[in-house]
């Protein structure tokens, strides 16, 4: 999804220039069809990783699966970050709660890796599942900034 988005930004800063209203109206669709996409590119993953790793990997890494999914709940979390930090955040002039948000990421990490990871010994599957919550909290704090500053709203609402 990156390169895509990645490609999408100038054309998001020429609408936003144009309109507003245009740009939220963009923005609310390209979330939308995200979503869709990333969640049936899950879905297919599940339903084909027992495949996948036997393929790929052979059958002394089919107990490792479960590490796999946990971490491929960020086919869905990646590109809602994306969309949130750099397709709305920072066009929309947040830099600074965008830098606090990450900054925040970081400190969420050396917690969540100490908790899973070095208290509890969880190893790879404590890895996976702090990377997976932390960018789970980013997606759900740009969420609410988003929300309590009404970014996505058009002006007349």
């Amino acid at each position: 999804f990156n390169p895509v988005y990645n490609a999408i930004y100038p054309f998001l800063i020429k609408k936003l220039a144009e309109s507003r209203d245009k740009m939220i109206r963009f923005l609310r669709k390209l979330i939308q069809y995200s979503i869709a996409i990333s969640v049936c590119i899950f879905l297919l993953f599940h339903l084909l990783l027992p495949k996948i790793t036997q393929i790929l990997l052979g059958s002394e890494f089919m107990d490792n699966m479960m590490i796999s999914r946990i971490f491929s709940l960020l086919i869905v979390v990646i590109p809602l970050s994306f969309i949130f930090s750099k397709l709305v955040l920072l066009p929309f002039k947040y830099d600074r709660i965008f830098l606090k948000i990450y900054f925040s990421g970081f400190l969420f990490n050396i917690l969540f890796i100490t908790l899973f990871v070095v208290a509890l010994e969880w190893n790879a599957l404590g890895a996976a599942i702090a990377n997976v919550v932390v960018e789970t909290l980013l997606v759900i704090i740009m969420l609410n900034v988003i929300y309590r500053n009404r970014i996505l709203h058009n002006r007349a609402t």
